[in-house]
């Protein structure tokens, strides 16, 4: 049994290689995670055999096109499994809260205090997707809450401090909102290096009222956005051809 090989030669008689075939024993796999055109060339070889006569020998080739679709692997989310600890200062003003005179607190952005982790050397909070990440159109959507039950409405709430990206021109978007448990929750939306980058200065800011342990409820969504079948990319699920050639 051979498993992998790119390149295989069969010497046999046409009648079992033919029922080799019928019966399944060759088979195509594509590589994990890879999506696109491949390329089979067959060649066969009558070694110069007709009926009881050796003859010149003639070969045919014929190619094979393939187009291989991608599977919609899941997003994967990295963060850190240590217990966080923040002390209850606070780093922005809440425009939330009527009247509020509380400004934004350089000290406390320019330490680590509020960072997601705060203690130095510790990796940030991060995203994956075999299938996404060399696709120019295909955001994604990501939510973090603070906590799980209503006790830990004024835990805290993240923010972003910057939105100057200084490594690439970006559309990303995002809004800070209490969800309908009274929760406060940050969404964002924009490519997996967009969201990557941010994650590496979003801050949580804990509330000087709360003690006690709170999670963070962190989700990503690929928006149905996976290799050449995504959205409107020709040939896609929205737009299905007769050749894959024109896929683009």
């Amino acid at each position: 049994c051979m498993r992998g090989a790119k390149r295989m030669t069969i010497r046999t008689t046409r009648s079992r290689l033919q029922l080799g075939l019928e019966q399944r024993f060759l088979s195509y796999v594509g590589d994990q995670d890879y999506y696109g055109r491949d390329v089979l060339e067959v060649q066969v070889n009558d070694h110069g055999m007709t009926h009881e006569c050796y003859n010149e020998t003639l070969v045919a080739t014929e190619t094979v096109n393939i187009r291989i679709i991608a599977v919609n692997d899941p997003p994967t989310v990295s963060f850190p499994t240590t217990v966080l600890i923040y002390e209850g200062t606070p780093c922005y003003a809440d425009f939330h809260e009527q009247n509020s005179d509380v400004g934004t607190n350089q000290k406390c952005l320019d330490s680590r205090a509020s960072n997601i982790p705060p203690n130095t050397g510790a990796a940030a909070i991060s995203f994956g997707d075999a299938d996404l990440t060399d696709v120019s159109y295909g955001n994604v959507t990501v939510v973090m809450t603070v906590g799980n039950s209503p006790e830990h409405a004024n835990a805290g709430a993240f923010f972003l401090p910057s939105l100057v990206y200084p490594e690439f021109e970006s559309k990303a978007w995002y809004e800070v909102f209490r969800s309908s448990d009274g929760l406060n929750t940050m969404a964002i939306q924009g490519t997996l290096d967009e969201v990557n980058w941010l994650m590496n200065v979003v801050k949580f800011d804990a509330y000087p009222g709360f003690r006690g342990y709170v999670l963070f409820r962190i989700s990503i969504n690929d928006m149905g956005n996976y290799g050449e079948c995504a959205g409107l990319h020709v040939c896609g699920q929205d737009q299905p051809c007769a050749d894959h050639n024109n896929a683009g």
